[in-house]
């Protein structure tokens, strides 16, 4: 299956839930790097996620998204600790409402933030005219 961004977005948004969740996997399965599309796209409709600080971009994308929402805690040092929170998020709805409603208020910083591209912006700077 083969699915973008704004698809899983409209299947989420129109309440077929089973198949956003499938377009999100075939999103990651399409390439791995694709994860911070899919920390993304929860961060837009509210729903928490849990990341795990590790040694590739793609732990970094998702860490650096919970940490810009104001989430840190549910970023793991490893993957013991990240099935923990999973398990411990996943399985409390009353601990589930905050961090969406959370995730929902602050994730608008995610998509008007333009710090990190003007940052990107004056190292290439450096790098090309320096």
């Amino acid at each position: 299956m083969s699915a973008s961004f704004s698809e899983a977005l409209s299947l989420w948004q129109a309440g077929r839930l089973a198949e956003a969740r499938q377009a999100c996997l075939a999103i990651l399965e399409q390439q791995p790097e694709n994860v911070a599309a899919v920390n993304l796209l929860a961060v837009q409709c509210g729903l928490p996620v849990v990341s795990v600080q590790g040694a590739f971009m793609r732990g970094r994308f998702g860490s650096g998204i919970l940490d810009s929402v104001g989430l840190a805690e549910w970023v793991a040092a490893d993957d013991t600790g990240l099935v923990r929170r999973a398990v411990r998020l996943g399985g409390d709805r009353v601990l589930r409402r905050p961090v969406s409603e959370q995730m929902r208020r602050r994730g608008q910083r995610l998509f008007c933030d333009r710090s990190s591209t003007e940052t990107l912006e004056s190292v290439l700077w450096q790098a090309v005219w320096i």
